[in-house]
Parts: C-alpha cells; structure tokens; sequence
C-alpha cells in the first residue's frame, strides 16, 4: 500500500499493524508475509475508513530548523574519520538546518545543509513551481583519509609534488638493507584526498505530456595516492599526487502519456588529469647507465558521450507492459605519447604515432515484457545486447624497460567484447498460497584478444513461494548456471610467461549451483521474525591451476519488534563463510602446490528507539553491533613453506542518543558513540620500509583504534 506524507492516526489495535508493515519495509532483509505482486494480497487490504489526517492541509509560508553545537572526538584516527571527517581529536561544530517555502501558487523553494563545520559537508537550494520546472544548485565534500601513519624518503610527496627526489646525502644500496641513511631520511606523510562536487540543473514539465531535463556536475579530486614504482625487480612504493577534475552533463527530452512513453537522453563525461606524469629518483644502486631516475604516466585525460533511446508502453486491461531502450556511445583517450625514456644513455625510440587515438564504440540494448495471460499466471522476457568495439588502431612500440634498457617490439592489443542474451521467467500460483517460479537464459560472450573467444553461459531455476497462514512466508530457490568456452584455452603472449594450464576464473568452464531459503514469520501484530540461508557451489572441472573450486554460505536471522506505541526494538545475526581452492606449480614447469583459503564474517547486532520514556518529550535510542572477520590461508607445498599468518578484524560499536523536546519548537539532543577496531594485517604489520630487501615501503601499521565521540545540539523550529 502506498503511504503519502501524510500522518495517519488510528484510534483502534489495527494501527499497531500497520506501522509494523512500515517499519519492516525499511529494514533490510525482512520479508513481509504477503508480496504486493502476490494476487492473494489483494483479499487482505488494510481497513483505512477510520484513519484521519493529520498534516494534510497544505503548507503554505516559510518553515523549517536550526541545528547547532558542538562535539568531541577523543583520538587521532584516519581509519574513524574515513568518509565523516571526524579524523582528528579534539572538539569539532555541529551545524546544520532547512529551509523551505510554499507558496498559494504552487511555488516552492527548499534549502538543506549538513555538517557545515566538517569536511564532510553538503548544502543543496532548489525551488521552482511543482508540476511546471524545478531549479537546484548542491554542493559536497567527502574526505577520504587512507593512512596518516606512512613514512618516506622522498622530498616532494608531502607538498603534493610529482616530482619526487632523494635527499642530497641519499646512500644507494643493492637492496633496501643497504641504504645506511634510510632511518634518518624517512618523513611523515599522510596519505588523504578530498572529493568536491558541485552540482546544478533545471527540469521543465510542458503541459500535460513534454518532460525536459538538464543536469551538471563537476568534481574535483585533490591529494595523493600510492603507486609503486619500479627499476627491474626493484622497487620502491612512491607517494604521487592526485589532482582530478571529471565534469559530467546529463539533458534529456521525454514525452508521457496514460498508455506510452519516450525518452530521448544524452551522457557526457570528460576526465582531466592535472599531472601528466610522476618521475622519482631511483633509490637502489645502478645497474645501467643513467638510471638514477625514472618516470611513469598517470592516468590520462578522456572523455565518453552517449545517446539513449528509451520507451514503455502498456496497453488497456494491464495485462502486458513493455519496454526497451537502446544506448550508442563513444569512449576516446588521445593524450600525447611521453617520450619512451627519460635515461640520457638511452635514445628514445621513434614511434610511429603521437597518440594511442584510443578509441571504444559501445552499443547496449535491451527489450523487457511482462504478461499476465490470466490471473495465475505471469510472464516476463528479456533480450539484451552489448557491444564493445574496440576501434583503437594496432601499432608496434619499442619498449624501455624501466629507463633501463631497450626490449622486444610489440604489438598493443584493443580487448573488445560482444554480449547477447535473453531470459524466460515464470510465475504461476497454482493455489491461494502458493506460487511455483521457473526461469531459464542463456547468454553468449564472445571477446576479442582473450584467452578465450567465447563463452556461453546458460541458467536454470525452480522456485515455490508459499503461505501457509496470512503470517507466514515461506521462498525456496534453486538455481544451476553453466558455463562452457567454445574452442581451445589459448595462453597470451605476456611477460613473464604463464602456465598453459592455467584457466583465468572469469574464462574457465564452471557449474555454479545456488540454493536459498528465506522464512518470514509475524506471530503477532507487533513481531517480525526473518530467516535466510544461502549456499553457492562453483567447480571448475577443467581447471588444473588457478581457482578449482569454491563455496560460500551465507545465513541470517533478524527480527524487529513494535511492543508499543513509540517504541520500537531490532536484533540480528549473520553469518558468511567462503571457501576458496586454488592449485598452482612454481613458475611454468616447477612443482605443484595447493591452498585453501577460508572466510569468515559474523555481524551481530541489537538496538531500539523508546518515545516519551519516563516524562513527554523525552526520547532514547540505542544501537549495539560487533563484527568479526577472519581470513585463513593453507597451502600445501612440497618442502618447508612458512604458514602465512591469519588475517583478522574486530569491530564494535555502541551508538546511544537521548532527544528531549524543550518546547514546541525547540529540542536538544545528547548523542554518544564507541568505536573499537582490533586488525591483524600481514601485508603491513611489522613491514618496516627496509624489512623486504627489494621493496621500500612506507611503513604502514593495519589500523586500531578506541574512540569516543559526544555531540551535543539544539535544534530550533519555525
């Protein structure tokens, strides 16, 4: 049943079911005991007769709120302030309000913003007149902190510099052990960006049936990244800039009706990479002439434009509704060439080209119908298409390895692919509470410069959907997805050379086969139980090395409770497991070895929200969750081979708020929350930068933290 704004009031036990229906519609997971597309839930229609209306008279004049105040944050921590900007101790502001105006005419305007005092932020104004045209203007910020505990040698990665030298007194070493200054060279550097957008746009409806759009973004991304950089088999990991503009338009024009309706779109997004290239100075001792430096690309300037056809159409009776829609597009990279080499010892080779004049033509459709022959049964078709023709040319190149010395001559290699398929589902309920599913599709994919040239990938399900009671839903799946390449696995000319038994996941032949089980239950009016449990089998039959096989269980159980009116309460626990075989030989010819790798995830959680508690106006919520991972590893090679160490994550969180309403218009809010994160990472724990002979890292720990943050504010309506 479709709710609009309005608030409704029930004055008998019925409206303790109803807010039950909403409040498990917006909780993840939870099924209810009777789908909207099942034809039984027509007979079972919640009785509105004596429900009224509360806010539905129409607004009119200014209104909205003010929220101020101040918080805490009790450590340092890049890990905690990810994404929230809550990074550093200390106190931080909390600000934040909206704004809006109706008007008798239709007219409307709608300011927002959010933690303004954060770099986190966001505001956003938009008004117009509804049903005529709409104006917005937004804004946002999102940091993302990655580490704030790296250490390097290089001058110029803490200014954001893309030129990265050793400092003058610098000792080049054979390996990392060798470098008798590093200790004293080695500086702090955080490793962070920021993402700004900025965004505005219109929208315009022309009498009864003409849509119009437009809509622009543009983001910016500032601050730096990791990228290793490498001289042979020595390497170091460098701290490069990151200095991203990406601008993106969206304009469309449709036309809408009872029966039908067409869109006409149009996409564009343009990259612009404000460094061109990173050069660094080699840390290692000389292996050839004039490799005391080198250089590397980033990632160059692009751009992407497309057109897009789209349409519906449903005739009289609604016993049939179609659509389709047909995409055509053009990705292009023609940033200029750098020159081969920065090594004086070496002459740039010539090269035929300035540019790659890279070049992708992509082509996507697809055709969607459902019908509904008779009542208990319903069936759904889909075609699609996808193109990717990769229309780059095919040039030879001289390559210089490392500004090191000069390799063999190759031929670059355009991958491109071309995807069909079509699908066939079924729903037929054979009694009031009970529905049998069937589905099957088959798609080819046939690629361009691959191991593989084709494969075909064919899927068959069953399903039963049944109701034995109004308060009971039960859902069974099984699914078998096969996987076949046509022709012979032929191994890429790379370097190094791989193994030619080796089968590539995502291009060997697999039986994939799916089981699911979902269980929704409603003993009462106020209680919701869910069950679920998934369980996925892959095999690769023909596969001696790489991925053979590998399964992953999932199961859960949540439940959510409405006892009284204003409160509310929920729990649940989840749990995954992956298993993962791998077979494998030392280089192309060694011996053979084994490995499992095993993962397992566990979320358990528990919280509720109790309305008026004690005295009105006083409100208190609490949220309590713990998360558990663990990732095993166990190979199985011939000789003594040290046991990689397990990789583990513990994560809990206590989240407390108490909210108490001062006057009409005037509330405060007390919020407290605990976040506790214990890892154990091997790829960075106790790698110190000279621990690999050949690498010189940065030095990275896996993140632990315990933080406390307490926010306290007011918010002011009017």
């Amino acid at each position: 049943m479709a709710m609009s704004d309005c608030d409704h009031i029930h004055s008998r036990p019925p409206a303790l079911a109803a807010l039950l229906v909403l409040v498990l519609s917006l909780i993840p997971g939870t099924a209810l005991a009777q789908d909207d597309d099942d034809p039984a839930a027509e007979d079972e229609t919640v009785d509105t007769s004596s429900w009224r209306c509360r806010l539905c008279p129409f607004e009119t004049g200014w209104s909205g709120s003010i929220t101020a105040g101040g918080g805490y944050v009790s450590e340092d921590s890049f890990e905690f302030g990810d994404y929230t900007g809550l990074e550093e101790e200390g106190a931080y502001p909390i600000l934040g309000g909206e704004l809006r105006y109706r008007g008798e005419n239709a007219g409307y305007l709608d300011l927002s913003a959010d933690n303004l005092g954060l770099e986190s932020r966001s505001a956003r104004i938009e008004g117009g007149r509804q049903g005529s045209y709409r104006l917005y203007l937004e804004y946002d910020s999102l940091p993302h902190y990655i580490a704030d505990d790296a250490q390097t040698v290089f001058y110029g990665a803490r200014t954001g510099s893309s030129n990265l030298t050793l400092p003058s007194d610098w000792v080049r070493g054979d390996t990392t052990a060798d470098m008798t200054t590093l200790d004293g060279s080695l500086r702090d550097v955080d490793i962070e960006q920021e993402r700004e957008a900025i965004g505005l746009g219109a929208g315009i409806k022309q009498g009864d049936n003409w849509r119009y759009n437009l809509d622009f973004r543009r983001f910016t991304q500032e601050g730096n990244r990791v990228q290793g950089g490498n001289f042979l088999l020595r390497s170091a990991l460098l701290v490069v800039p990151v200095d991203y503009v990406t601008e993106q338009m969206d304009a469309s024009v449709g036309y809408v009706t009872d029966r039908w309706q067409m869109e006409l779109a149009y996409h564009g997004s343009f990259f612009t990479n404000n460094d061109e290239s990173v050069s660094w100075d080699n840390p290692y001792a000389s292996v050839t002439d004039g490799d005391d430096r080198g250089r590397m690309s980033t990632p160059p300037d692009n751009s992407f434009n497309q057109l897009l056809l789209s349409g519906a159409w449903r005739p009289e009776g609604g016993w049939l509704s179609t659509s389709a829609r047909v995409a055509y597009g053009r990705m292009e990279q023609n940033e200029d060439f750098l020159p081969a080499t920065i090594n004086p010892a070496i002459s740039s080779p010539a090269s035929s080209r300035d540019s790659l004049e890279g070049r992708v033509d992509t082509l996507t459709a697809n055709a969607r119908a459902r019908a509904v022959p008779w009542k208990p049964l319903s069936i759904t078709g889909e075609v699609y298409y996808d193109e990717r023709d990769n229309r780059t040319p095919r040039d030879k190149y001289v390559q210089i390895m490392t500004d090191q010395y000069i390799a063999d001559t190759r031929t670059n290699k355009p991958y491109g692919f071309e995807k069909t398929g079509a699908s066939l589902d079924a729903d037929y309920r054979l009694l009031r509470r009970l529905t049998l599913s069937a589905g099957a599709s088959r798609e080819d994919y046939e690629r361009t410069f691959q191991e593989v040239e084709r494969t075909r990938t064919d899927e068959y399900s069953l399903g039963l959907r049944a109701g034995p009671w109004a308060n009971l839903q039960l859902r069974l799946r099984q699914t078998r997805e096969e996987r076949e390449a046509a022709g012979d696995y032929e191994t890429l000319e790379v370097m190094p050379a791989e193994n030619p038994r080796l089968r590539k996941y995502h291009l060997a032949d697999r039986v994939r086969d799916v089981t699911s089980a979902n269980l929704s239950w409603s003993p009462s009016a106020w209680a919701s139980i869910g069950v679920s449990a998934d369980y996925a089998e892959d095999d690769y039959e023909e596969s001696d090395i790489g991925l053979t096989g590998a399964t992953d269980m999932t199961y859960g159980l949540d439940v959510s409770l409405v006892p009284a009116e204003g409160m509310t309460a929920y729990a649940f626990v989840s749990q995954q497991r992956i298993e993962s075989d791998i077979g494998g030989r030392d280089n192309v010819s060694g011996a053979v070895w084994s490995a499992e790798l095993n993962d397992n995830i566990r979320s358990v959680g528990i919280g509720g929200e109790v309305r008026d508690i004690l005295r009105d106006g006083l409100d208190l919520g609490l949220d309590l969750t713990y998360t558990r991972s663990r990732g095993e590893t166990d190979v199985d090679k011939r000789g003594i081979a040290p046991p990689f160490p397990d990789l583990k994550s513990d994560l809990r969180s206590i989240g407390l708020f108490t909210r108490y309403e001062v006057s009409e218009t005037t509330d405060l809010r007390l919020d407290y929350r605990f976040e506790q994160y214990r890892t154990e990472d091997f790829y960075y724990d106790e790698v110190e930068p000279d621990t690999i002979s050949n690498v010189l890292t940065l030095g990275r720990e896996s993140p632990d933290y315990d933080v406390h943050v307490i926010g306290l504010s007011a918010r002011y309506r009017f």
